[in-house]
């Protein structure tokens, strides 16, 4: 059996850091056994050298370092729900709802996957800063508006004006766009990882038309333990359907067990299921570092460390 890969999602907001505390940080997410560590980065191309920075010291704790993009036009999560510069620019490239609308995701305006402003922007920024940064690889946190067609006139003519099709347009378009995207990381190195990390909520038509794109590497779905605690369902619950398609198509599964919100009533709860998570059987498990908004942070992280502690045990 493969030894599963340990990784740790470690947002930072605005890409900005302490020098000092990360070193720390990154030797304890080390010291505890992971493998891989995540942050975000921003549509700005200054960021660059502040990934980088993130980057090397990553590296220098022994960690591989995938970057990932935080509210990049509209189409993904990690990062504050910013609305996108790209799209305030170019606001032709919006994706429009029935009515001509603006179509919004939870940080704005989403972009139109087909338009070609947003072609000729999106792919070498990604590349770019992929390079520039001298990440691992990149992970696609949440894709957003799957879900929500484009009515735009670009997409109309691809796909009429049936609801339906304009629906089954937009997750094909972007099932296409992630790929191609993590075409031009795979160019930057035949070691470059592709990951996408899906909600539980999104349609299993999505997940199939993903797995099916040749680039991506690892595919998952990321949720709490206990469903009550976000209003997302249940790790537990949701990862068995999406890992079947995955697998199926030969791809590698991926969970992300979020500790988000978690008061003192939920802690045993937490607790006792965490080292259940190898029950999961995937090929990458992935932690939050110190999810936001937790009632005693310390207890949290503890028994994050005895879940990453029996994903280590299995693989021994």
């Amino acid at each position: 059996m493969q030894k599963p890969e340990i990784n740790m999602m470690f947002f930072a907001p605005g890409g900005f850091f302490n020098e000092k505390q990360l070193k720390s940080s990154l030797s304890e997410i080390r010291q505890h056994g992971a493998d891989s560590v995540c942050s975000n980065f921003l549509e700005d191309p200054f960021m660059v050298s502040e990934v980088a920075q993130f980057a090397q010291l990553a590296h220098k704790a022994g960690l591989r370092f995938y970057a990932m993009p935080g509210r990049v036009a509209g189409l993904f999560a990690a990062g504050p729900r910013l609305v996108s510069p790209f799209l305030t620019a170019h606001p032709e490239a919006r994706a429009l709802d029935a009515a001509g609308n603006p179509r919004a995701g939870d940080s704005g305006p989403a972009a139109c996957l087909n338009h070609p402003e947003f072609i000729k922007w999106f792919y070498p920024f990604i590349r770019g800063m992929i390079e520039g940064c001298r990440a691992d690889g990149i992970l696609f946190d949440e894709p957003k508006t799957t879900r929500l067609p484009c009515h735009c006139a670009l997409c109309r003519a691809m796909a009429g004006n049936d609801e339906e099709a304009l629906l089954e347009l937009r997750e094909r378009s972007f099932a296409a766009m992630l790929n191609r995207a993590a075409e031009e990381v795979k160019a930057l190195g035949a070691d470059k990882t592709t990951l996408a990390m899906l909600m539980p909520a999104t349609k299993l038509s999505f997940v199939e038309k993903l797995a099916g794109q040749s680039a991506i590497d690892v595919i998952g779905v990321d949720g709490p333990i206990r469903s009550e605690v976000t209003k997302k369902e249940s790790i537990f619950d949701s990862a068995p359907r999406f890992h079947e398609i995955i697998r199926r198509h030969g791809k590698r599964p991926f969970v992300l067990v979020e500790t988000f919100e978690m008061t003192g009533p939920d802690q045993a709860f937490l607790d006792e299921k965490m080292p259940r998570v190898p029950e999961l059987k995937a090929d990458v498990y992935s932690f939050n570092y110190y999810g936001h908004a937790n009632s005693d942070p310390e207890r949290v992280m503890q028994a994050v460390w005895s879940g990453m502690d029996a994903v280590k045990r299995m693989g021994q």
